[in-house]
């Protein structure tokens, strides 16, 4: 038994250690709050077939924060396996006191027996009995302690393993968030590639943006043409004047149409039926989309023109992605792999890209699957037979497929080789002009980096950092200056685990200076971002006014913004300031931060904004509980400030009703009003709660007491310290 409560208690320590570690750095550098395609047509097809793209794009950019969440599900699973070995360590435990209990009941049996017969007789068979019982049993017991003391090893170690793997420093959670965004960014440049290529047919069948008034003007005409009379190309017309203006359901009325028209040409029906199956994706139909390309694909498949080929290629390469959208994933990579045996043999660049692209889908659907090995081999199969193409639609294939090669490798812990192969990367596109290479080049520093930062190699980090900014600093394009811009808050995490404060805020300042300015929504996020780890930063130099100033600048610029993204980092920021001021006691600027907060998002329905929202009233009503306690011996007072922050943290509950600190807060209050059942409740509550429960809510209420004590603290001390009690005999006691 005691074996087994101190190993118990090893285990409890260590995982409650790298919970808070975890909870920590998921917070985004935030303190706790304790105690206060579908581009229809290329550059020479219609500008209207952006927003095809758009659309699927945006549906793409919905599985970060599937990804994100994951991140925080894989922690979530690692805390299960922990306590399946406390179960487990439990479990041997029970076994080790039914032996106790089974030595007991012998020991009374034989002297029950013996008493029958003689006093002496008694103890003699006692004696004998517990003998030959230990003789027998003593070493299987033994054998089961031994087997307990590995299991603990083996769980300690295992949690040790799994504290260095999962409880990274706040640059590499960052940098594994922002290798989960690339991850889905390389999906969504995979979509948009093989969509904003999907109507290339010749001018004469297919209007271009140029020709987009003249189509319209001869749509117009057309109306008072009898549509008896109407040709393929009057009702293609018709489609894409309607496309144009966003009707897509006329759009795909017209092309059915022009689909049974005498006089259409094979070229030109297949184009057609992708052309349909495009738009009708864009209307989510995604099943009708799908049996639009099967139509394609089983009319045209056995063409041998090339035109048709490619029309087939591309329509199966559609179907994949669709299939994806839809989480079909096994039948994505069957159409996959159908294309690349139909058409790997091609030489045809037109039909080899189709190929390469489909090649590359699929290793990033296996590594989506955690198939990761298949991922790999399909990777290293493009890279073999495009790796010395000189058509730059290939060599952009093979730079992208080393990237996620790389990526992989490096989610499977193999993270020399991942370094290699993103040095491999940069030796053979670096020299390369085109943007389609540069890009690759810059993701493969990037993603060095970050590598080389989570294996605490820091100097050769930020020469990778460096690297990257001397080489992209200047860049005009979005994507290289987004790498640009990433890498130096990646430097500026860097140099602050290196605890280089000034060189860190140095970093962060350059980078509002460069991107401080920009329009696009990733720069304008990412430089929220990097003001409010400045902000954090400065707190934790205790140079609280540059801190507040720095959370006021954020307000200031991005608080009229109406992205998500940019206004959690604004909430963010009035609840740090908020945090500061009470640190300070500037009581009433504390409070006003707070409110200036609940007003402007209060009324918001997006998770990230609730959180903060719930923040915000339980920093003022905590304000307002200690306001309370200071003015005691005014109890009329002291009762209006406690009704009022009861009303706060009820408000607060509704918003964030995991939050245990919350619960405890109100507990707190509701003991002061005198309903100490309620206040037990409440308290219960806070230490059920997952995040800021159990012995982060108890710690915190205890210095609580220390903040204007009054003589009612010393009964709600008891109750804590009751509840508490309670709590961790429940966590430490045996199954039965």
């Amino acid at each position: 038994m005691k074996i087994r409560k101190h190993l118990g208690a090893i285990l409890l320590t260590a995982c409650l250690s790298q919970v808070l570690a975890l909870s920590a750095t998921a917070k985004d550098n935030q303190p706790p709050i304790s105690n206060a395609t579908n581009s229809m047509a290329s550059k020479d097809d219609l500008s209207a077939q952006k927003e095809l793209f758009q659309v699927q794009l945006e549906a793409k950019k919905e599985l970060l924060q599937k990804d994100i969440e994951a991140q925080a599900k894989r922690i979530d699973a690692f805390e299960k396996r922990i306590d399946d070995q406390n179960s487990r360590i439990g479990d041997i435990g029970s076994q080790i006191e039914r032996f106790g209990i089974g030595i007991t009941v012998l020991f009374v049996v034989a002297g029950l027996l013996g008493y029958r017969t003689a006093k002496n007789d008694a103890r003699e068979t006692a004696k004998e009995a517990a003998s030959q019982w230990f003789e027998t049993n003593h070493n299987k017991l033994l054998l089961q302690m031994e087997e307990l003391e590995k299991r603990a090893t083996h769980a300690s170690q295992t949690i040790d393993a799994q504290k260095e793997k999962f409880v990274q420093n706040t640059d590499a959670a960052h940098a594994e968030i922002e290798a989960s965004k690339d991850k889905v960014k390389a999906e969504i440049e995979i979509l948009q590639r093989q969509l904003s290529q999907s109507n290339t047919m010749e001018k004469s069948e297919n209007p271009t943006p140029e020709d987009a008034p003249d189509v319209k003007k001869s749509a117009e005409k057309l109306k008072q043409k009898p549509e008896s009379e109407y040709t393929f190309t009057d009702w293609n017309t018709r489609a894409f004047s309607a496309y144009s203006e966003g009707k897509l359901e006329d759009a795909i009325f017209y092309w059915d149409k022009a689909i049974i028209s005498p006089d259409i040409q094979p070229r030109a029906h297949a184009q057609t039926l992708f052309n349909k199956g495009l738009a009708l994706g864009q209307l989510n139909r995604s099943e009708e989309a799908i049996a639009i390309y099967d139509a394609l694909i089983i009319q045209f498949g056995p063409a041998t023109e090339l035109a048709l080929r490619k029309q087939v290629a591309k329509a199966m390469l559609n179907k994949g992605a669709t299939l994806g959208q839809l989480n079909n994933s096994e039948e994505e990579i069957a159409t996959y792999d159908a294309l690349i045996t139909q058409f790997g043999p091609a030489t045809e660049l037109a039909v080899q890209e189709q190929v390469a692209t489909a090649m590359r889908n699929k290793g990033i659907t296996l590594g989506q699957l955690n198939r990761s090995e298949e991922a790999i081999a399909v990777y290293d199969a493009l890279i073999t037979q495009f790796g010395t193409a000189e058509e730059l639609a290939l060599r952009e294939q093979v730079a992208k497929a080393m990237v996620n090669k790389g990526a992989t490798l490096g989610q499977l812990n193999r993270h020399e080789e991942e370094i290699a192969v993103y040095d491999a990367v940069i030796t053979q596109f670096e020299p390369a002009a085109e943007l389609a290479l540069r890009e690759p080049v810059a993701k493969a520093m990037n993603n060095k980096g970050i590598t080389l930062g989570q294996l605490n190699r820091s100097e050769e980090a930020i020469a990778a950092y460096d690297t990257l900014i001397t080489q992209f600093g200047t860049a005009e394009e979005l994507t290289l200056r987004e790498q640009v811009a990433k890498a130096m808050v990646n430097k500026g995490l860097r140099l602050g685990k290196l605890n280089r404060s000034e060189e860190e805020i140095a970093t962060y300042d350059a980078i509002i200076t460069q991107f401080g300015s920009a329009i696009e929504l990733a720069l304008r996020e990412l430089v929220a971002r990097v003001m409010a780890n400045k902000g954090f930063r400065l707190g934790k130099l205790n140079r609280s006014e540059e801190e507040i100033a720095t959370y006021d600048a954020i307000i200031m610029q991005f608080g009229s913004a109406t992205e998500l993204a940019l206004r959690e980092p604004v909430a963010r920021a009035m609840v740090n300031k908020g945090l500061r001021l009470g640190k300070l006691n500037r009581r009433e600027e504390e409070i006003a931060a707070y409110d200036a907060l609940i007003t402007q998002f209060g009324t918001a329905e997006e998770l990230a904004l609730r959180e903060q929202v719930a923040y915000a009233l339980n920093g003022k009503g905590f304000r307002l509980l200690c306001m309370a306690k200071a003015n005691w011996e005014d109890r009329n007072q002291a009762n209006k400030l406690l009704a009022q922050a009861s009303d706060v943290c009820k408000l607060a509950i509704s918003k964030n009703s995991g939050d245990g600190i919350v619960h405890g807060n109100l507990a707190y209050i509701t003991w002061l009003q005198g309903d100490a059942v309620a206040a037990e409740q409440h308290f219960r509550a806070g230490l059920a709660s997952t995040t800021n429960g159990g012995e982060t809510l108890y710690k915190g209420t205890l210095t609580d007491f220390d903040i204007h004590p009054i003589e009612p603290d010393n009964g709600f001390r008891e109750l804590v310290e009751k509840l508490w009690g309670s709590t961790k005999r429940s966590e430490h006691r045996p199954d039965t």
